[in-house]
């Protein structure tokens, strides 16, 4: 969901205000009490969507039942039996308006959409150059120290992208349980702790430290020049999908879109569209139904009247719903990118091609090789 920005206040946002955004800590305190976990957003959008058909529906029902009780255009007038003329003007005026709306309603979903699928193409672009850089190191088939550490700092660049897009505030607790104990080793302590510290640069830190690697791995000939540029290339590469996530992430919506969605979605789904139907229900009325008060007598027409009505808000309102969520990808609504769930399976996936390259040996000969106990590093073949 797009973040709000203060400084602007509506008398629609105001009226917006009045319902959702005060009940859902209230309902989701008292779904607590029953050990249901609902997701805040989600239950906001739900009783947002409940709000408006609530108070659309109710207001257009008083006025259907004022003109099933008297059909005339005035209730003080003595020729009930006259009914409401059919007046063109009313039809098109209500058409225009739900039009404007839609329209609008379909544009800003289709830019929230636009932006949300944007930002799922970058995240995999990002994880495409990851794997590949992943797999160049792999191939040489030396489980050294540079080639470990520039695998391992892959899986940490993932997850210093998603803090520095989501929630933030990692901890090298946190680190430590979404890590395997073999990238913990090659780290080490003291480098975790300095890699938290970084704060809002541990990106480019992590990114430096896999360019390191990289480096390290053709001045020790384990890289041919190919292999080595096409790394840099995958490098230097690496950083514009997370710069082009973070401009998803930091653009907001236009106040003018904002601010004019939301007075002309709650002019027409509360006033304007229940009043409308209320009145189309009672001006085609025969002289006959007029004197039978035909819609009082059937409860038929109340029930069609309150679910058309009700459809209705109920469209316009998820419309705006989802694309108010489908905004910024990276927060917390049903609609978000899960993350964490995907840092963690790129973490497992690197950590399978590393034991497939290296067998099951790949830790203890890390530790071999870094305490200087029968460290052979294969040289590449003559050409």
């Amino acid at each position: 969901m797009a973040p709000k920005r203060g400084g602007v206040m509506t008398i629609a946002s105001a009226v917006e205000a009045m319902g959702p955004e005060r009940v859902s800590f209230a309902a989701q305190s008292f779904l607590a009490r029953f050990d249901i976990d609902v997701n805040l957003n989600f239950l906001q959008c739900v009783w947002e969507v409940l709000w408006y058909t609530l108070a659309g529906t109710v207001s257009g029902y008083a006025v259907f039942h004022r003109n099933a009780r008297s059909v005339g255009m005035s209730a003080s007038t003595k020729r009930r039996e006259v009914g409401y003329p059919e007046i063109g003007g009313f039809a098109a005026g209500v058409t225009v308006l739900g039009s404007a709306l839609s329209f609008l309603l379909v544009f800003r979903l289709s830019w929230a959409f636009s932006r949300w699928w944007e930002a799922r193409g970058m995240w995999g672009e990002m994880l495409t150059h990851l794997r590949r850089i992943c797999m160049l190191l792999l191939s040489t088939g030396y489980a050294g120290d540079f080639v470990l550490e520039g695998v391992a700092c892959a899986q940490i660049f993932v997850f210093a992208v998603v803090d520095e897009l989501s929630r933030g505030g990692t901890t090298v607790d946190d680190l430590r349980d979404k890590l395997s104990p073999e990238v913990l080793e090659v780290l080490g302590d003291d480098r975790l702790e300095m890699f938290v510290g970084m704060g809002t640069e541990r990106v480019a830190v992590a990114h430096s430290w896999i360019c390191k690697s990289v480096n390290v791995a053709y001045d020790s000939g384990l890289l041919r020049p190919a292999e080595h540029i096409e790394a840099h290339r995958h490098i230097g590469d690496l950083l514009m999908p997370f710069y082009g996530m973070q401009k998803v992430k930091t653009t907001p919506t236009p106040d003018a879109i904002i601010i004019l969605v939301r007075i002309l979605k709650i002019s027409y789904v509360i006033l304007i569209y229940p009043q409308f139907m209320a009145y189309a229900f009672v001006m085609k009325l025969s002289d006959d139904q007029v004197q039978i008060k035909a819609l009082r007598r059937s409860g038929f027409y109340t029930c069609f009247y309150v679910v058309l009505v009700a459809l209705g808000i109920i469209y316009f309102c998820v419309l705006h719903v989802i694309a108010r969520q489908l905004d910024d990808p990276f927060g917390n609504d049903e609609t978000d990118f899960p993350l964490d769930d995907w840092g963690l399976a790129f973490a497992k996936e690197i950590q399978r091609h590393t034991e497939t390259a290296f067998g099951a040996q790949v830790h203890s000969e890390y530790l071999a090789h870094a305490r200087g106990i029968d460290a052979i590093i294969p040289q590449p073949a003559a050409t």
